[in-house]
C-alpha cells in the first residue's frame, strides 16, 4: 500500500490518498518459482548421483568383458573365434564410448567439470594416442600419420587427460569416416607469443574421408547431431564427440574449426596456448655414420614426414615411390648407409622388396641394414622373414622423430628388435616377485590375477577384498607391489594406502598403483597426494599391466640396486 498526502491551496493538508494493490498473486509466484528452481535443483543432483551409480554400475561388467575378451585374443583360437572375441571386445568398447561421453556432456552441461593442468609430456601424449587409434585405422587398411615439428617444445602445461581425450575423439571420427587413404595428426608450433616460456601450438587432424556438406558444416557441432540421420545409421556413435570436444577447448580458451570437401576429405584444426618448458624434441644421437638414407613408401605424406626428419640432421635422403623405384635407384646408387621400408606397397610389399636387396643386389645386413615399416609388427610370418632377412627392427607405424634417431643410433649393433627380446625375457625377471592385489568386485579381482599369472606366472600372488584385508596381508607378505581399487567397503583404497605409507620404515618404498573406475581429476590427485605411485584405469589390460610392472619392479629395482 502507498499513502500520499493531499494539499489544499494553501499547501495544507486536509486528507490522504492511500493506493493499495493485491500482490498476492505476484508473491505466490515468487514462490512457486522459488519452489520450482529447487526442485528442479533436486531433480538435476538426483539425476547426476542417477549417472554416477549407474554409470559404476554399468562400468564394473563391462570392464570385466573388455578385460577378458583382450586376454581371450591373446590365446589360442580358431580364426572364427577370434573374428567373433574381436565382435565382443569392440562391442564392449564402443558402449563404454557412448556411456563416457554422456557422462562427460551431463558434467559439461550442469557446469561441474574442472580442468587440472598439469606437466605434461606432449610428444609422448601424442604419440600414446595415435598408438590408441592406430589399430583400428590399419584395420582398415588406413595409413595413420604423426607428424610433430622439430620445434615443438616437449614439456608444457596442460590437462593431459582432456587434451587426450580431444585428441582421440577427433582421430576416432577421422577413422570412423574415411574409408580409404590416411588420418594424419600434424602438431606444429608458432614463435609469434611475446610471453616467456609460453607457446601457441596448432593441432591438425586431416583425413581422406567422406568430407561434409558445406550446409552441415555448422550442425556437425550440435549435441546428438550428425551430418544427417544416415550418417548415424551408417556409422553409429552418440553424436556428442564433437561438441564434447568444443566444449573442452572452450574451457582451455580455444575453439574447434574445420574445413571440408565433400567427398575429399576434412581438417580439424584447434589453436591451444601452453606455458612451456625448455627442452628439444629430441635428444642428439650418435649418427654420424648414417648420411644417406632409402626411404621407399608409396604414401606421399609419409615419405615427406621420414625425409622432414631425417633432414633435422643434414641426413641424405632419396624417396621411392615403390619397390621397382627402389630396385631401379639401388642399380644406380650403392652408396646407402641405411634403407626405410614400408610393408604395404603395391606390386611387390616391403617383404619382397628386401628379398630382392639380399639376394639380387647382394647387400646383406651389414652392407644395407633395413627398418621396416608395418602395421602389424606381431604378425609371426612377418617376424620370421624379418629374422631370416637380417632386418634391424619392425617398427609399428607412425614412427616419431625420438624412436627414430634411436633406433639409427642402433643400426648395425642391434638385430633384432629389442621390444619382442624384452617381452620374452620379462617373465623370468618377475620370478621372486609378490603381488599385492587389492580389489572387492570378484570379475575385476580375477581378471587382473589372471592378467598377472599370463605376464608373471611364477611370481607369487597374493589378494585382499578390501582395504581392511590389505593392511593384513601387507604386514603378512611384505609385497613388492600392490594394485589398490579406490572405492572399496569397510576401507577405501585412498585410507590403505595412508595405512600402509605409515607402516613402512624409511628407506623402503613399495610401489601402490592405483585402480580407478576412470582418471578423473579429484580422484587422481588424492592418489598420487597421499603417496600412490601410479594409476590405471579399468578396464586393466594385459599391455598396461605390463607396463606398469616393467617400470615399477625391473626399471624400479634397478635404480635402487644402484
Amino acid at each position: 500500500m502507498v499513502i500520499t498526502p493531499v494539499h489544499n491551496e494553501t499547501g495544507d493538508v486536509f486528507g490522504y490518498l492511500g493506493v493499495a494493490i493485491d500482490i498476492s498473486n505476484l508473491k505466490e509466484m515468487e514462490y512457486s518459482l522459488v519452489e520450482a528452481r529447487k526442485k528442479a535443483e533436486a531433480a538435476n543432483r538426483s539425476k547426476s548421483e542417477f549417472l554416477a551409480n549407474m554409470s559404476h554400475e554399468i562400468r564394473t561388467p563391462l570392464n570385466g568383458i573388455i578385460g577378458f575378451t583382450d586376454l581371450l585374443m591373446q590365446t589360442s583360437l580358431a580364426p572364427f573365434q577370434q573374428k567373433y572375441m574381436q565382435t565382443v571386445h569392440n562391442s564392449a568398447n564402443t558402449l563404454m564410448d557412448l556411456i563416457n561421453d554422456i557422462l562427460d556432456f551431463s558434467k559439461i552441461e550442469a557446469g561441474k567439470l574442472e580442468l587440472n593442468e598439469e606437466r605434461t609430456d606432449l610428444i609422448e601424449l601424442c604419440t600414446q594416442t595415435v598408438d590408441i587409434v592406430k589399430h583400428q585405422a590399419h584395420q582398415k587398411g588406413l595409413e595413420m600419420l604423426l607428424q610433430i615439428s622439430p620445434d615443438v617444445k616437449r614439456f608444457v602445461q596442460a590437462d593431459s587427460i582432456r587434451l587426450r581425450q580431444i585428441l582421440i575423439n577427433l582421430l576416432g571420427n577421422a577413422v570412423k569416416f574415411t574409408d580409404q587413404g590416411e588420418v594424419a595428426l600434424t602438431v606444429t608450433a608458432s614463435n609469434t607469443i611475446a610471453q616467456e616460456n609460453e607457446a601457441e601450438f596448432k593441432f591438425e587432424i586431416r583425413d581422406t574421408g567422406i568430407g561434409i556438406d558445406p550446409k552441415n558444416i555448422n550442425k556437425i557441432f550440435n549435441a546428438f547431431d550428425q551430418e544427417d540421420v544416415s550418417t548415424t545409421r551408417k556409422y553409429g556413435g552418440s553424436g556428442l564427440g564433437l561438441t564434447i570436444s568444443n566444449r573442452l577447448l572452450n574451457l582451455m580458451g580455444s575453439k574447434l574449426k574445420v574445413n571440408s570437401v565433400q567427398g575429399t576429405g576434412s581438417t580439424f584444426y584447434f589453436d591451444l596456448k601452453l606455458k612451456t618448458e625448455e627442452e628439444p624434441i629430441y635428444k642428439s644421437h650418435n649418427i654420424k655414420e648414417i648420411k644417406k638414407v632409402l626411404v621407399v613408401d608409396d604414401n606421399a605424406t609419409n615419405r615427406k614426414i621420414l625425409g622432414q626428419m631425417l633432414a633435422v640432421n643434414s641426413i641424405e635422403t632419396v624417396l621411392c615411390t615403390d619397390a621397382i623405384d627402389a630396385l631401379s635407384t639401388l642399380g644406380e646408387q650403392d652408396d646407402f648407409d641405411l634403407a626405410i621400408v614400408d610393408f604395404n606397397m603395391p606390386y611387390l610389399n616391403g617383404i619382397g622388396l628386401i628379398e630382392e636387396i639380399r639376394n639380387t643386389h647382394k647387400l646383406n645386413s651389414e652392407k644395407l641394414p633395413v627398418i621396416l615399416l608395418h602395421s602389424a609388427t606381431e604378425d609371426e610370418l612377418i617376424q620370421k622373414s624379418c629374422k631370416e632377412l637380417g632386418v634391424a627392427y619392425n617398427i609399428t607405424k607412425p614412427i616419431q622423430i625420438n624412436q627414430l634417431y634411436e633406433l639409427l643410433e642402433g643400426i648395425g649393433t642391434v638385430k633384432t628388435n629389442p621390444v619382442n627380446k624384452d617381452q620374452e625375457t620379462f617373465k623370468t625377471t618377475t620370478e621372486a616377485f609378490k603381488i599385492l592385489i587389492v580389489e572387492d568386485n570378484p570379475v575385476n579381482r580375477f581378471l587382473a590375477n589372471s592378467i598377472l599369472k599370463k605376464i608373471a606366472p611364477n611370481a607369487k600372488l597374493i589378494s585382499a577384498v578390501n582395504g581392511e584385508e590389505a593392511i593384513k596381508k601387507f604386514k603378512k607378505n611384505k609385497p613388492d607391489i600392490v594394485f589398490m581399487d579406490i572405492q572399496m567397503p569397510i576401507l577405501s583404497g585412498i585410507e590403505a594406502a595412508i595405512a600402509i605409507r605409515e607402516l613402512e620404515e624409511v628407506p623402503a618404498h613399495t610401489p601402490i598403483i592405483a585402480l580407478t573406475a576412470r582418471a578423473l581429476k579429484n580422484e587422481r590427485e588424492k592418489c598420487l597426494a597421499i603417496g600412490m605411485d601410479d594409476y590405471l584405469t579399468k578396464p586393466i589390460v594385459l599391455d598396461d599391466l605390463r607396463s606398469v610392472l616393467f617400470k615399477h619392479l625391473i626399471l624400479g629395482k634397478s635404480f635402487q640396486d644402484q
